[in-house]
């Protein structure tokens, strides 16, 4: 596989979110997420293209758009990048109680 170029940096995110695709609504784990978009565990097929929406923490469902398949680890792009301000939030809500931020 050849080298992908990032839009943004990657940052490590272990959450749970809610995801439809079509009529289809399930809960996939994310792996990591930017500004442009999320890496994700899925438990269905998915295809390179397919139009996807992802509630992440304290958001509206952000849509997105199937870049990159791995089986079932997949890279999805946002249809509007988020503020890099908003990513920070989400990062923070996600940090276990113990750990106190740098």
């Amino acid at each position: 596989m050849g080298k992908i170029s990032r839009l943004a940096e990657r940052r490590p995110l272990n959450a749970t979110v809610q995801f439809r695709k079509g009529n289809v609504r399930t809960n996939v784990q994310i792996l990591d997420i930017s500004t442009h978009g999320v890496r994700i565990a899925a438990i269905q097929a998915l295809r390179i293209g397919d139009t996807c929406w992802i509630r992440l923490p304290q958001l509206e469902p952000q849509q997105a758009k199937v870049v990159w398949v791995d089986e079932f680890v997949v890279g999805c792009q946002f249809a509007r990048p988020l503020h890099p301000s908003v990513l920070d939030n989400i990062l923070r809500l996600r940090q276990p109680a113990s750990r106190k931020p740098e």
